[in-house]
């Protein structure tokens, strides 16, 4: 039944059909929710962070379910991969603003890199023409035979729509993990290990090695014991059986995926975070909490009223404190911002310890790791290299690889269905966008040819005021052949100064009328 297809897309076993909402987490109530939704031939969907809670199996069915629908989605997402398949436009709201591009998220960023750049420079090119047009008008101002070239600047610039300074790049945390002692070779030792709930295995027989440097993410379906074996790691379970064993001089922090375990909700940020450093060192944890975005009266909030992003950015700054060689991390990019997570990431990839994670984050799994261990029915896979190299390595076994990518192929199609402006050959576009180039480069060469002018005149006008300072010496001035040899002198870089005033309004008005005709 379709109840059956949509509870095991998103991780539900039969038993658990019979189960009430109450006997649930939070975390699996929000899947039923989405169950919920799903079930439904909606014409729209209104998905505000629907990934949150899921791990990535059940994240890469909902893909498969959305792409297979007819209706239309409006989301709001921090997964990446996820919004590279699904999306065709981006609604960006910036400073109060709404911009729209036809894109997905990677293609957007790009878009707005060029927009944003092209914006800078048309505002600065503004900004030059401003200063030039009120230059012209401060020296010609009381001249008469240019009184109407100086009233048609004026009125220019009365006319002239102000473009607005480019936005800012949004705020983004910056932290870096400190660097601690190397720690022993060996880090985790772990010889025919089980670990069970009750009657429930989870794992059975695990004989791992885990190495000084190693990146390891931890990979395999809801429930097959991925947190589970990182709290074994990590000392919060204990095995039923077999052999684990720390390194000597290993220190490691857990990251829990759910925050009620490693935080206390009724502790103020400042308070939770001042646990972890020592003594005497409250100003500097004001200043790292002010890094990650808890400023002012921020940093005397209760925990438990923090939203999820403001939690996860309090654990990191308190993990910052621990001067740990080994870090063990459950979802560390839950409720954090696209900019969080890569400044996260560039963290991790720059951390000279030992990592151990387990993420959703595709982006994540393909630029951190050196090492992916698979969890399946109780056993466990290694495999070098990153998310991309384990699926290629799956692949090559006849197994089925959970990678989708199939985003060159959209970019291709997009290509081909969309090659130009509505009605408008391509032919005629590629030709009209030659046309704006050659007009910007003409444009450009004109400016240049513009600053060249008024730098030798900002020189010459430094020459003139060297001789008139000159011309003022008692020595200078009590010369009658002096004085005019100086005064002849000035006559004639003034001329020189007149002469290159015409040519520069000559290539103004050139510039002026190539802005009016750019479509």
């Amino acid at each position: 039944s379709i109840i059956g297809r949509i509870a095991a897309g998103l991780g539900f076993c039969h038993a658990d059909l019979d189960r009430t909402c109450l006997e649930m987490s939070g975390g699996w109530r929000m899947r039923i929710m989405l169950a919920r939704l799903l079930l439904h031939n909606h014409d729209l969907l209104l998905l505000d962070e629907p990934t949150n809670h899921l791990d990535l199996e059940t994240m890469l069915w909902l893909e498969d379910w959305i792409q297979a629908r007819k209706c239309s989605v409006l989301m709001v997402s921090h997964e990446q991969a996820f919004m590279d398949r699904l999306s065709s436009r981006i609604f960006e709201i910036h400073e109060g603003k709404l911009s729209i591009y036809t894109a997905n998220y990677s293609e957007y960023l790009d878009q707005r890199h060029e927009r944003w750049a092209q914006w800078e420079r048309e505002y600065q090119n503004q900004q030059d023409e401003i200063s030039r047009t009120e230059r012209f008008i401060g020296r010609f101002r009381y001249k008469a035979s240019k009184a109407v070239q100086v009233q048609s600047r004026v009125k220019q610039l009365d006319k002239m729509i102000r473009i607005l300074p480019p936005p800012r790049e949004p705020a983004r945390i910056h932290f870096k993990f400190p660097a601690a002692d190397r720690g022993s070779k060996e880090v985790y030792h772990l010889r025919d290990l089980e670990m069970a709930f009750g009657k429930l295995h989870v794992l059975e027989g695990l004989d791992l090695d885990i190495w000084r440097g190693d990146r390891i993410a931890l990979v395999g379906l809801n429930g097959a014991g991925k947190s589970t074996l990182i709290k074994l790691l990590a000392g919060i379970h204990q095995p039923a059986s077999g052999v684990l064993r720390r390194g000597a001089t290993i220190r490691d922090e857990y990251f829990a995926q759910y925050e009620n375990e490693d935080i206390s909700p009724e502790n103020t940020v400042l308070g939770e975070v001042n646990s972890a450093a020592p003594q005497g060192m409250e100003q500097h944890v004001r200043n790292l909490l002010g890094s990650f975005f808890f400023t002012g009266g921020d940093v005397d909030k209760q925990v438990k009223v923090l939203s999820g992003g403001e939690r996860t950015r309090g654990r990191l700054a308190k993990m910052l404190f621990s001067g740990a060689n080994t870090l063990l991390l459950d979802e560390p990019t839950n409720h954090l911002d696209l900019a969080s997570r890569r400044t996260l990431e560039q963290a991790l990839m720059e951390f000279a310890g030992t990592l151990i994670f387990v993420s959703h984050d595709r982006v994540f799994l393909e630029r951190i790791p050196n090492r992916i261990i698979e969890i399946r029915e109780g056993q466990i896979r290694s495999f070098k290299g990153n998310y991309r190299d384990y699926c290629q390595a799956l692949s090559s076994l006849g197994e089925e690889s959970p990678l989708v990518d199939n985003h060159q192929d959209r970019v291709k199609k997009r290509v081909r269905t969309n090659p130009g402006k509505k009605g408008q050959p391509v032919g005629a576009m590629i030709q009209e966008q030659e046309g704006r180039k050659a007009l910007r480069r003409d444009q450009a060469k004109i400016r240049s040819q513009i600053r060249k002018l008024e730098s030798q005149i900002d020189e010459l006008e430094k020459n003139i005021k060297s001789l008139e300072t000159e011309m003022l010496r008692p020595d200078v001035y009590s010369s009658p052949a002096r004085s005019s040899d100086l005064g002849n002198q000035r006559s004639k870089i003034q001329a020189r100064i007149a002469e290159l005033y015409e040519k520069w309004e000559i290539h103004q008005q050139k510039l002026d009328l190539d802005d009016a005709e750019t479509p």
